[in-house]
């Protein structure tokens, strides 16, 4: 199971992305020449944008094989055997095992994958607190 981003995350993500890019389309127009600052801020806008197509593609949460992954670069994943304990604090889902937790931003889920999401996680076997 996919839990994916919502639409208004990707959408900021975007619009960030563009609005980086916005310096290199403006010193290209004047002709300026190649320095350090176009180059950085290229490569900002290209990062950006790299950031916008990962999250199109790999969704935010995955579910399957016994294991919770939270996709991205410093995403964490979770035995869902090990699991021990989840909270619900600000609307966020915390995830605990004996060593490690997980915390789910329930801000930047679509609408129509937060059941998916909730159903998925109290199927479980855990403490609820």
């Amino acid at each position: 199971m996919r839990i994916a981003y919502s639409k208004k995350h990707i959408n900021i993500t975007l619009y960030s992305a563009i609005f980086l890019a916005l310096p290199n389309i403006i010193a290209l127009m004047y002709g300026e020449e190649f320095s350090m600052n176009i180059i950085s801020w290229c490569l900002f806008s290209l990062i950006s944008f790299s950031v916008y197509f990962y999250q199109r593609y790999f969704k935010y949460v995955t579910i399957e094989n016994g294991f919770i992954n939270e996709n991205g670069p410093f995403g964490k994943k979770l035995a869902l055997d090990k699991i021990k304990q989840i909270r619900e604090f600000a609307g966020d889902y915390i995830l605990s095992t004996d060593d490690k937790s997980m915390t789910i931003n329930t801000q930047i889920v679509a609408k129509d994958s937060l059941p998916l999401l909730k159903n998925s996680l109290q199927q479980l076997n855990v403490d609820w607190k």
